[in-house]
């Protein structure tokens, strides 16, 4: 309820916060189309209009037989005590008995009392038209009720979404994922179809303010495979890549901006071979980052089947996920990808000299000025967390731990701990060019 109170156009149980208003002769379009009106309408005003029709119509051929009666005498005492007179109807002798009449006609109940004669032509026919017209009332009536019970939107109250979606590395990508499960586990879903669409505001260089509507790529991908096997809870996953309107959105930048996720699931109900459609949505607060959800499906080999906990449908933990933009990560890894040393020579930019051994036996002293080419780098440094970018991007994290980042260190008269040149052999050659390390061993002591 509290997430339902918060700005959003489609609601967590998947109705519509959207009204319409200054619609030119709503109530003639929408009498109009009367069945579908009726269909929306509450269960309470359909009982009122089903009640509502059968009184209307008892009571209307009523006062029509109690007016054929009383034109043609059969009201008047006299005619009623003479033994010779034929009435139009038997056994009506005022509103009363006409009203019971016209009940017993139109359902056909007849008590054997009350009956229609050959003396009044017009009698025997307004009860024809009353078996008619009440034959018709009944199957409308009935069928409306059957439609709003058998309508496929409350299917959709046995499908449900998880709470909040979340983005975490997916095969070295980021990926949006959200889950949608069938609490029925013996009426599958046929046909699904899953879409995801990024709705947010936008104003163009006119200074035109729209809403504008995208489409997700995700997987499955239903529009390639439309026999989707929804036998248990399903994770739909959104790769954020170039393709993508989120590729430039950071952690950071995610709790500013202002989108939502609609999500919709649309499938035919095997039983009745009818279409519904599921709804929910997403705002930016409720994407985690950096979270993965917990595993559903488990094998019992004391059961022999596949079980699954909808206990653990909502559940998610951290794990450790770059805070940058997909953008930031692509360029990241083309870099080191160009130069797998770039990432560790950004590291130490800042350093005025590196010192390094070349062997265990030369002076510590031994120093590594950077070269000019160094300042020429312009990837952000660092994209990532200290946290993540020593285990999740960098391949040096020996040589890290054992290099001192932090230039104060140098200007202590301690002395410097030792690095192997087998860890860095890769920089030893190519010292020779001006993007790399010179080594420049001082003069023996």
């Amino acid at each position: 309820k509290m997430m339902n109170k918060k700005k959003r156009v489609i609601k967590k149980g998947g109705l519509t916060s959207v009204t319409y208003k200054n619609i030119s002769k709503k109530r003639r379009r929408y009498i109009s189309d009367l069945y579908t009106t009726l269909l929306d309408s509450s269960w309470s005003y359909c009982v009122l209009m089903f009640t509502a029709s059968f009184y209307l119509s008892w009571l209307l051929f009523a006062l029509f037989y109690y007016i054929i009666s009383y034109i043609h005498g059969d009201l008047n005492e006299e005619n009623q005590k003479n033994d010779s007179w034929k009435s139009c109807i038997l056994e009506v002798d005022g509103f009363s008995s006409s009203f019971l009449f016209s009940l017993e006609t139109q359902h056909t109940i007849g008590y054997g009392t009350r009956q229609t004669t050959t003396e009044c032509p017009e009698a025997m026919l307004l009860v024809s038209l009353q078996s008619v017209l009440g034959c018709l009332i009944q199957a409308f009536m009935v069928g409306l009720v059957f439609s709003k019970l058998s309508r496929p939107q409350l299917r959709t109250k046995t499908v449900i979404f998880s709470h909040h979606a979340v983005i975490t590395m997916r095969n070295k990508k980021l990926c949006l994922i959200f889950r949608i499960g069938d609490l029925r586990d013996d009426n599958f879903i046929l046909g699904t179809q899953i879409s995801a669409k990024l709705l947010r505001q936008k104003s163009t260089l006119e200074g035109e303010v729209s809403q504008e509507m995208e489409m997700l790529n995700i997987t499955p991908d239903t529009t390639s495979e439309p026999c989707l096997f929804f036998v248990w809870p399903l994770e739909i996953v959104h790769t954020i890549d170039e393709g993508s309107p989120l590729y430039d959105i950071s952690a950071a930048d995610l709790v500013k901006e202002k989108f939502e996720l609609l999500v919709i699931m649309e499938g035919t109900i095997e039983t009745s071979s009818m279409t519904f459609q599921a709804r929910s949505s997403y705002l930016p607060n409720e994407i985690l980052w950096g979270h993965r959800f917990e595993s559903m499906v488990l094998y019992r080999k004391d059961h022999n089947k596949f079980q699954v906990n909808f206990s653990a449908f909502n559940s998610t933990y951290e794990v450790e996920t770059p805070i940058c933009s997909a953008r930031d990560i692509d360029r990241y890894n083309t870099e080191t990808r160009r130069d797998p040393d770039m990432h560790l020579l950004k590291n130490l930019k800042n350093n005025h000299i590196i010192e390094v051994s070349r062997r265990e036996n030369l002076s510590p002293n031994t120093s590594i000025p950077i070269g000019p080419g160094l300042q020429d780098l312009n990837l952000p440094s660092p994209l990532l967390s200290q946290e993540y970018r020593s285990d999740s991007v960098s391949s040096r994290k020996p040589l890290l731990n054992q290099l001192s980042l932090n230039s104060s260190s140098f200007s202590s008269p301690k002395p410097r701990p030792k690095v192997l040149l087998e860890e860095t052999a890769h920089i030893e050659s190519e010292s020779e060019s001006d993007h790399m390390l010179e080594i420049k061993p001082e003069e023996a002591v």
